[in-house]
């Protein structure tokens, strides 16, 4: 045996030794029946070199067998100098024959039996690549007593190609009853064209509690499953996961064949123990209610889903979020109303990165936040390292209809309740647009089901989509208070008792709905309920507090565009809030109040103390000036200083109809009168201005003397309501 040969022989021993020493949850050599496998990377000039095979009949065979080989290789040639019989068996050189005679020659020099227990085949690369090799052996064994023992394997190797178990399951961690495993081929270091999964193996083990295995699994082969790289099991498959017992484990085990038959020669494995009363937890992601209509759009760049698109846009409208009441949501409908759904379960969003021990810390989130599909228990939120596989649906009582973007949908029955089974497939089975809905009270609901088919408790939302009201059906002025209480500046119950005093009843009765409340969040007014209105009156009388025109770009938008009229009472508020909107918002500023330049507007003043100029407003043709409320004023400072420099001022070119001018103390005013250019420049601007079916003060109108105040709203609601159409605006 040349000196090349033994130092081969050498190493696969050691290889063998090294593999049956190992420890562990598994401790896998690359054996088949008694078949045993080497491999090496011998290095050559360059990137160049030599792969070499070997295989050996291992140490546990009859003494003085002998035995006879059978290879195949990817090209289907012999390697170089080896020779077969018709059946492939290697012919090797008999006893004692003529060492001259080649062995591709017929004759008794040659048997296929032979005493050499193991075999070595070179193959060398070109470009960095092996282009043919051993792909599989088989083995005769025969015994003195001539009884004959086959052995059968695919070359197995863990440099050729390894694989991966892509799970987030911790050693030892818990589970539930249904478990996906995401398997992976790994390429090794030995190049070879073409050389990918052909399937996986795979089998569960029960391990003890010293993570020895008690109870070795079948193996299996992940083409019975659906996705070949992907293995789901549960309580009622093959094989099965069930409940561990005390103190043991289950094991996951398993070993990728390539294309060509070449196995993985140390199968990959991860250990849980199964725990039952798991369940998920359905969600219907409200942050992703969406619509999309002619009466239920954005065109406000501050809304939070302008641009998510959702829904694709409609020339210069975006879809929106619904709004919120206390029963659900609502949207006015319309024949083209497009209405965008999305539902999920715990843990498949979170806002947080989750410290995977024990989940403590996480946080679950909306769709708009980072993906991590975990399923969370319903009740414990713990991690149970499964998966929603399907989503039951229903609508407005009967089971979801069957998209055409679902898969594979079935109807199922539970909760005593018919119900829509979707696939969790793809973001389409997680998602819809839904078309022609009627009028009226729809109510989505959704059950999750994860991979051990437990069935999450349903959850649901309610939308009502309201029917248009048009404007010749409409009664009644909509009252907006817009104003947080403030005993000095805006004291709630004078406030509120001003405005039901000053407006008429003529057009129909009051209504009130808050945008300010005294604590928490501003909040949208919904066109929903401005819609039954001919008007709506928007107050923010705070001239510190913001007005909410942010949040009501959308709501005012929608009312005005369906015949609306409002009219705004703010302060120095107004132009913070026009400031910012005319940047973020430019149509919806130029479109409805005319504002094309911030040179259109400004503040007086931004404190009670300085530029305390305004004392009326006057009105156009003398139609109802309205005096500053000095001396009964509620607000102390007013009364010191006799006036008020909390107001916004508008260029005159913006009054497209009717307008209120600024009325300026005089010069020689005794308490803080303004410059002769303060006064030139005050008195030429105007506090109060038309624009299409808009009227916008800049000062509060609760500031004002209420005996004015009533027959200049009048005037003003008469040209509101009384036209159909108005220059310098639509309807």
């Amino acid at each position: 045996m040349n000196k090349l040969m033994r130092s081969f022989l050498g190493l696969a021993l050691l290889a063998v030794l090294v593999s049956c020493g190992r420890s562990g949850p598994t401790a896998p050599q690359p054996i088949a029946g008694t078949l045993v496998f080497s491999e090496d990377k011998l290095p050559c000039d360059g990137d160049e070199y030599i792969y070499r095979q070997g295989i050996s009949a291992g140490p546990a065979v009859p003494e003085n067998a002998l035995f006879a080989w059978r290879v195949e290789t990817l090209s289907g040639e012999l390697p170089q100098g080896w020779f077969a019989d018709p059946e492939g068996w290697l012919w090797f050189r008999a006893p004692g024959a003529d060492l001259e005679v080649s062995l591709a020659e017929e004759g008794p020099h040659r048997s296929i039996w032979t005493t050499r227990d193991s075999l070595s085949f070179d193959f060398a690369s070109s470009e960095g690549k092996i282009s043919n090799l051993v792909k599989k052996v088989d083995l005769r064994v025969k015994s003195t007593d001539s009884q004959i023992n086959t052995y059968s394997s695919g070359f197995k190797s863990d440099r050729l190609i390894g694989s991966l178990i892509n799970t987030a399951i911790e050693p030892g961690a818990n589970t539930g009853t249904g478990i996906e495993f995401a398997l992976r081929e790994v390429i090794g270091d030995i190049y070879v064209d073409g050389l990918y999964a052909d399937h996986f193996m795979f089998r569960l083990n029960i391990l003890n509690k010293d993570l020895e295995v008690i109870s070795e699994g079948v193996w299996h082969s992940s083409l019975e499953m659906a996705d070949l790289r992907k293995v789901r099991l549960n309580a009622t498959t093959d094989p099965a996961l069930s409940e561990n017992a005390h103190n043991q484990y289950t094991q996951f085990e398993s070993y990728v064949v390539s294309r060509q038959g070449i196995e993985e020669a140390t199968p990959q494995s991860v250990y849980f123990r199964v725990r039952g009363n798991f369940k998920p937890k359905a969600l219907i992601y409200t942050q992703a209610l969406a619509a999309l209509g002619e009466h239920h759009y954005s065109v406000n760049p501050l809304e939070q889903l302008y641009y998510k698109e959702l829904i694709p846009p409609a020339a210069l409208h975006n879809n929106r979020s619904l709004w919120e009441t206390d029963a659900g949501w609502e949207a006015i409908n319309s024949p083209d109303l497009k209405l965008h759904l999305q539902w999920g379960y715990l843990g498949q969003y979170g806002s947080t990165n989750p410290p995977w021990s024990g989940m403590e810390g996480f946080i679950p989130g909306g769709p708009f936040d980072k993906e991590f599909n975990l399923c969370l228990d319903a009740v414990t939120k713990t991690n149970y390292h499964s998966q929603v596989a399907h989503f039951d649906l229903r609508l407005d009582g009967v089971p979801f209809p069957a998209l055409p973007q679902f898969i594979q949908t079935a109807q199922i029955t539970h909760h005593g309740k018919t119900w829509l089974r979707v696939p969790n497939f793809y973001e389409d089975s997680r998602r819809c647009i839904l078309t022609g809905l009627a009028d009226g009270e729809h109510v989505f609901e959704v059950c999750a089901v994860d991979l051990q088919s437990a069935v999450s408790d349903p959850v649901s939302v309610t939308i009502n989509l309201a029917p248009f009201v048009h404007r010749t059906q409409r009664h009644g002025l909509l009252i907006v208070d817009d104003t947080r209480h403030s005993a000095s500046m805006a004291p709630e119950s004078y406030v509120d008792g001003f405005y039901d005093s000053v407006l008429p009843t003529d057009w129909g009765p009051l209504g009130h709905v808050d945008a300010q409340p005294e604590i928490g969040s501003a909040l949208t007014v919904s066109p929903v309920l401005m819609q039954n209105y001919l008007a709506v009156i928007w107050h923010s009388d705070n001239p510190t507090s913001n007005i909410n025109l942010p949040i009501n770009v959308d709501p005012l938008e929608i009312y005005l565009n369906a015949g609306g009229a409002v009219i705004i009472s703010a302060g120095a508020n107004l132009y913070n809030a026009l400031f910012s909107l005319r940047l973020e918002a430019h149509g919806f500023v130029s479109e409805r109040f005319g504002i094309e330049s911030l040179s259109d507007l400004g503040a007086v003043s931004n404190t009670w103390y300085s530029n305390v100029f305004f004392v009326r407003t006057e009105a156009k043709d003398n139609q109802f000036d309205m005096d500053l409320m000095i001396e009964d004023a509620f607000n102390p400072m007013v009364r010191l200083r006799q006036g008020l420099g909390l107001v916004t001022w508008f260029d005159p070119s913006l009054a497209a109809g009717c307008y209120h001018a600024f009325g300026c103390k005089p010069v020689d005013h005794p308490i803080y009168p303004p410059t002769q250019e303060q006064y030139n420049f005050y008195s030429s601007k105007h506090v109060g201005y038309q624009h299409g079916r808009m009227f916008v003060f800049g000062v509060p109108l609760s500031y004002l003397e209420p005996q004015d105040v009533e027959p200049a709203l009048d005037v003003i609601l008469q040209l509101l309501l009384n036209q159909d159409k108005l220059a310098g605006g639509r309807l």
